[in-house]
């Protein structure tokens, strides 16, 4: 089953490999004016990792949690630096 809002995070997701290409990392600056929704994207995805990660409500999946510690993203370093 074809889910939207999943499809829209792996868009922003390859948006964010995109940057990491041009840019060396993945530390997009909040106020990144030459893609707001990626820097709004960023912000959120780090927030909804540190609650999951201290018990508290989020809207990570276990899926995209479990994304984020694969291999994939360790080969994007840098989306989630700042939580630690």
């Amino acid at each position: 089953v074809w889910d939207s809002h999943e499809a829209s995070w792996l868009e922003l997701y390859e948006t964010l490999c995109a940057y990491h290409a041009q840019h060396g990392n993945c530390l997009v600056p909040t106020d990144f004016a030459e893609d707001a929704t990626l820097a709004t994207w960023v912000k959120t995805q780090r927030r909804q990792r540190r609650l999951l990660l201290q018990g508290k409500r989020s809207s990570m999946t276990t899926e995209r949690f479990l994304f984020s510690r694969c291999s994939i993203f360790n080969g994007i370093q840098g989306i989630f630096e700042s939580l630690l």
